[in-house]
């Protein structure tokens, strides 16, 4: 019955331990019966996680009982192990769980805490819960904002503050850049390149290796619905935007960028305002102001990421008038009792959340 030329085996939530020991076996192949190997992996998962937590999946099993097209175990929900057995070519049978064994998402919040105290119910919510997604927060320190940053609990992978550093510090070619027209040159278009970069410099290699998905947000934004699942499109390996603000770019306020880009595009901000040779791009590829918008795209292009954009499910809000913003008036729906600074974004996000609620 487990004699085939191809056999898959899926495995999910399988511990360490008993992929070293499933690897032993298939490591010492070559002085064990094709069948035997089959037998031990099957004992070892029965063994360990008794046989109520599996089902086998023989519906593909031929009338003769002697040869399956599939084999197939499944344990709970989330995969994260895959075992490859070719039995035409066993010196290629391997134990393949790199990026099984990755946790789907993780959330970023980055630049400044802003209006933690009215949207952070919204976020759990309505992005973190639906997303089961772990929280890294490294944000420039605000006045009165600090201490909001307590108010993320659940979820939190690593919470750091820091203060703002002197960006003239870090962009020695600033004097070139000025013949660059655009707004990406104010302390409010440097910082947040800055940050970038220290997120990657701090836990770039922690969120490529242990994640699928990483979003990039901010804290202020209100999220109205669930924030959608990009695993299940069809549309793979993709950066992921809001379709609204873009301002002749990509708005980066709130970005899904696939783990495999997540270092590059951390950094690539940085490197084409901080080296010749990228600032020489700039000037090629400008027909319009350098606004940061405008940037990222530049940054995407060149590197031949596939762009997709998402309906707005959210808005960025304020938690009065006089909350503090670097770019922006802040308005005010009375209606909705809601505040908010874009004034196409927060229309876009109210007109979809209807539509979601029509169509449930």
């Amino acid at each position: 019955m487990f004699l085939e030329r191809k056999n898959k085996i899926v495995i999910y939530n399988m511990n360490n331990t008993i992929i070293k020991i499933i690897n032993l076996i298939i490591y010492h192949k070559h002085l064990i019966d094709k069948k035997i190997i089959i037998l031990l992996i099957l004992n070892i998962i029965y063994h360990y996680y008794h046989i109520s937590k599996f089902f086998i999946d023989y519906s593909t099993i031929e009338k003769d009982f002697k040869i399956s097209s599939t084999y197939k175990i499944e344990i709970c929900k989330q995969p994260v192990s895959t075992i490859y057995l070719s039995w035409d070519k066993l010196n290629k049978s391997y134990i393949d769980y790199s990026n099984c064994l990755k946790k789907n998402y993780a959330v970023c919040i980055i630049n400044e805490l802003r209006s933690v105290k009215t949207c952070i119910n919204s976020f759990y919510k309505h992005l973190i819960d639906p997303l089961d997604a772990d929280i890294f927060i490294l944000c420039q320190k605000v006045k009165d904002q600090n201490n909001d940053i307590d108010l993320y609990t659940k979820n939190v992978k690593c919470k750091i503050l820091y203060d703002k550093p002197v960006s003239s510090d870090y962009f020695k070619y600033k004097f070139i850049l000025e013949y660059i027209n655009g707004n990406i040159l104010y302390e409010g278009g440097l910082q947040p390149i800055l940050n970038m970069k220290k997120l990657c410099d701090l836990y770039g290699n922690i969120l490529q290796n242990n994640y699928k998905y990483i979003i990039m947000t901010r804290s202020d934004f209100l999220y109205l619905y669930n924030f959608p699942n990009i695993l299940k499109s069809k549309n793979k390996n993709c950066i992921w935007s809001y379709e609204d603000n873009n301002n002749d770019g990509i708005n980066s306020n709130l970005l899904v960028i696939p783990s495999i880009y997540i270092k590059n595009f951390l950094l690539s901000p940085y490197r084409y305002l901080t080296k010749l040779e990228y600032i020489c791009k700039l000037y090629m590829d400008l027909n319009c102001k350098l606004s940061c918008e405008r940037l990222i795209k530049i940054i995407i292009d060149n590197n031949n990421y596939n762009m997709q954009y998402l309906k707005s499910n959210a808005f960025i809000t304020a938690d009065s008038n006089n909350s503090y913003t670097t770019w922006g008036n802040i308005h005010y729906d009375k209606k909705n009792n809601y505040y908010y600074k874009y004034i196409n974004q927060y229309t876009n996000a109210i007109k979809n959340y209807k539509n979601y609620k029509n169509y449930k």
